[in-house]
């Protein structure tokens, strides 16, 4: 069972992914496409994959992230695998 979060996990991911990847919050949306719209690359995306693995103690699947093109869209996958 996972802990429980105090923040809904849209703004979790918005935090983790402003740190890792230096971008300003105010700038990411759950419409954000981070390799479309901030110039993330496959070695930046892998590492903020880590962060977030390490973080909510998780494996995220390669196909799965694959179709995730948007911060939502994470947010979303997060939570059903968090439950």
């Amino acid at each position: 069972q996972y802990a429980k979060r105090s923040k809904p996990m849209f703004n979790e991911l918005k935090e983790i992914i402003a740190t890792q990847l230096k971008i300003d919050p105010e700038k990411i949306t759950e419409g954000s496409d981070l390799r479309r719209d901030f110039g993330v690359n496959s070695i930046e995306l892998a590492e903020l994959v880590l962060e977030i693995e390490d973080k909510y103690d998780c494996e995220i699947d390669e196909k799965a992230l694959s179709k995730l093109t948007s911060v939502g869209d994470m947010a979303k996958y997060l939570e059903k695998e968090l439950g």
